[in-house]
């Protein structure tokens, strides 16, 4: 990741006068553990849950608030009993904990494990995984298990193996992974490779085994199977009780993780201080591109929180060589400089990570586009939810479309622009193999999707208008006329899937014989049903607004500005009713994607007012620097970045260059946001005599400043709502 970007943003939120950034480090202000917590949405997705009382294993692959089970992978456990096969059995060496011994900073995780009195230190560089491990003094063993098969998913492990070479002080080995998501396309093989610092205690003894047999091998070196392991023993009289392990990771082969081991731990000349003194100035560096003075410490810790968490996601899957396994299944490289990035939640990150990773960190946005486009060319179709080189056809509609336009409008470079193009064409036009669109036939005919074949069939048609709304923006900027006019036209058919009786989107099935429609609008007591099948993790209430690339042709369906605001309105209110983050809100559900552009509609309305009333209303209510801090799973960064650009106060219209704001624009690549008189009862954004020019912004107007290269976004704030000037 290059240290310094086109890109740079200072914020001032509040607007008083306290720098209280410049006391402490950016860093300071990250509670990792936000979003770890809460009940109702699942747990374990990332593995760390808040609520657990006990430690099983501290393992190496993980999903980025996720809602499903996944990786979890190369577990280790340090501890002070000799191995026996109760003992490896149902993960009977786990260890309590408190949360009172734990230390959370970004790259950097220590705790002590109770049941042996150890204490356990984590940090990380790109692709190894670094342990400290203290026992104490007065213990008779001091062995540390590699329970190869641990995976997160139930029966996820395909398959492990294990080698323990004394001579050459190493554990190596690999694990077939195959879990919620992986196992839909045969699953993820990682391999590792363990090597232990020049400075502390050699390990003397080893062993493996074998749950499915009930099998324990001291003395043996290597295992094959799906509940297997190994451990390693080092001598309880020796004068250093701290062992340093290290382990490097590869998804193409055991000699690319030894090479990923040698090299970033500079030939072994990097301890795991060092190490962790590089991870933590790469993370200050990375959350120092916003500096926010003024405000409290909450609002800081929510600020800087939201962005550790946006950043941590996609993951880098090529090795230090350049080499990755690709979407056929074959060995590719990538050039010197460049990354290829897998694991992407991209039916929810189009909406707001993506685009906050094209305005702040392009360089990295160009090496995401660059490794849709090279999955297309490996796979053959456009991924929808890539996870390590496979296609998980998960969710819904085609989303990268709306990724690759996005950044692509914005001037992010250094992919194939005519390949991704007809990735595009071939996503909107054609069916796919692994991640197209459902039905594309009916829609491509009909203008929408038949409920007599896809009981989804409403939210798949206006997710395809919205997909080929941006389709059309990328072809008008390559100058293809023809093709912008025909995604521009079709996108224009979320109209008819809406029933003007009900006010609401609903199914219509078609019959294929006699051609004759009729609607399926949910009866009066489903509306409000977020498990209604119909639509996709979400109600009638929160697809009522899902048209983002057309909010004006959505107003006026409602039969004007005036009913479309009495309802939009009735939907946060209601919602505002529950603000616990337990269950879906059948109203506004902060917690989940289909509806997080709702309150930034208001704008299109000319009432701006009310987008500033209600993303501060969610803002402080759904949000906190708590474990229960985020209102449903971060889903790879989307819910905190919707948290950042509210805080920002502009937010992007995905597919375009367009962000919607309430702010005064001095046209003037250094972006400084201030807001004046700023507090908690100064909550609009007032005139205060100054020009007003527009409540929209272009994309152009936040890099391309020409004072000194310099823009600025002024925020006048006051206790009433004004209207432009």
């Amino acid at each position: 990741m290059p240290k310094h970007l086109r890109f740079g943003l200072v914020v001032v939120l509040l607007g008083v006068a306290l720098a209280t950034a410049a006391s402490a480090s950016f860093s300071s202000y990250v509670r990792p553990a936000v979003g770890t917590g809460g009940e109702g949405y699942g747990n374990h997705f990332g593995g760390y849950y808040y609520g657990d009382e006990y430690i099983r294993v501290f393992s190496h692959t993980h999903m980025v608030g996720s809602g499903v089970l996944d990786y979890g992978n190369i577990g280790v456990m340090p501890i002070t009993k000799s191995p026996n096969l109760l003992l490896l059995s149902n993960y009977a060496y786990r260890s309590q904990f408190s949360h009172q011994s734990e230390v959370m900073n970004p790259g950097y995780y220590a705790v002590t494990l109770e049941d042996y009195s150890i204490r356990a230190e984590l940090t990380a560089t790109k692709r190894v995984g670094l342990h400290r491990y203290t026992f104490p003094s007065t213990a008779t063993a001091r062995n540390i298990l590699f329970p190869i098969s641990h995976a997160l998913h139930d029966g996820a492990c395909k398959g492990a193996n294990v080698n323990v070479d004394i001579n050459n002080q190493e554990v190596s080995g690999w694990m077939l992974n195959a879990g919620g998501l992986s196992g839909r396309f045969g699953g993820v093989k990682t391999y590792f490779v363990a090597q232990f610092g020049a400075v502390g205690p050699r390990f003397t003894s080893h062993g493996v085994w074998d749950l499915a047999s009930s099998q324990l091998s001291p003395g043996s070196a290597s295992i094959n199977g799906t509940h297997v392991g190994a451990w390693i023993g080092f001598e309880s009289g020796a004068v250093s009780t701290v062992v340093e392990m290290y382990i490097g990771l590869s998804f193409v082969s055991l000699d690319n993780a030894r090479l990923n081991l040698k090299t970033e731990l500079w030939n072994g000349k990097l301890s795991f201080d060092l190490a962790l003194n590089q991870t933590q100035s790469e993370w200050e560096g990375l959350l120092g591109r916003f500096e926010v003075t003024g405000g409290d410490v909450v609002e800081l810790v929510k600020f800087y929180t939201a962005a550790y968490h946006a950043f941590l996601a996609p993951t880098t899957f090529n090795d230090v060589n350049g080499q990755y396994l690709g979407f056929d299944s074959r060995v590719h490289l990538m050039p010197a400089g460049r990354s290829w990035y897998s694991d992407m939640s991209i039916w929810d990150t189009h909406r707001t990570q993506s685009p906050l990773l094209a305005l702040v960190l392009p360089d990295v946005m160009s090496d995401i586009v660059n490794s849709l486009v090279l999955m297309f060319q490996q796979g053959g179709d456009l991924p929808r939810w890539p996870m390590a080189n496979g296609y998980t056809g998960t969710m819904s509609a085609t989303h990268a479309d709306v990724v690759v336009a996005d950044a692509y409008l914005k001037g992010v470079r250094g992919f194939d622009v005519d390949q991704a193009m007809k990735a595009l064409v071939q996503s909107a036009t054609q069916p796919q193999r692994y991640a197209g669109r459902e039905n594309i036939d009916e829609w491509l005919k009909y203008g929408y999707v038949s409920y007599a074949s896809n009981h989804k069939a409403a939210i798949l048609t206006l997710e395809y208008a919205f997909d080929d709304w941006a389709v059309a923006n990328m072809a008008a900027a390559l100058n293809n006329s023809a093709a912008a006019e025909l995604f521009y036209n079709r996108s224009k058919n979320y109209r008819n899937v809406w029933n003007a009786e009900e006010q609401f989107f609903c199914p219509k099935s078609r019959d294929p014989s006699s051609g004759a429609v009729a609607w399926a609008c949910p009866p009066w007591y489903d509306y409000l049903n977020p498990f209604d099948t119909r639509y996709e993790e979400g109600d009638a209430w929160h697809w009522r607004w899902f048209v983002p690339h057309d909010p004006k042709g959505l107003i006026a369906l409602f039969g004007g500005v005036d009913k479309f605001v009495e309802q939009l309105m009735e939907f946060f209110d209601y919602s505002n009713l529950d603000q616990f983050n337990i269950l879906p809100n059948p109203y506004y559900w902060a917690g989940n994607e289909p509806d997080i552009f709702a309150a930034w509609l208001f704008t299109f309305a000319g009432r701006p007012d009310l987008t500033q009333k209600y993303t501060r209303m969610v803002m402080s209510t759904r949000y906190s620097g708590l474990p229960d801090g985020l209102p449903g799973n971060d889903d790879y960064g989307t819910m905190s970045a919707w948290y950042m650009f509210a805080a920002l106060g502009f937010y992007p219209q995905a597919g375009s260059t367009t962000y919607i704001a309430v702010v005064h624009l001095a046209n003037n690549t250094r972006l400084v946001i201030t807001a004046h008189n700023a507090n908690a009862d100064n909550i609009y954004v007032a005139v205060n005599g100054r020009p007003w020019p527009s409540w929209f912004i272009d994309h152009a107007q936040l890099v391309g400043g020409t004072n000194n290269g310099t823009a600025s976004l002024e925020f006048w704030m006051g206790p009433t709502a004004s209207a432009p000037a």
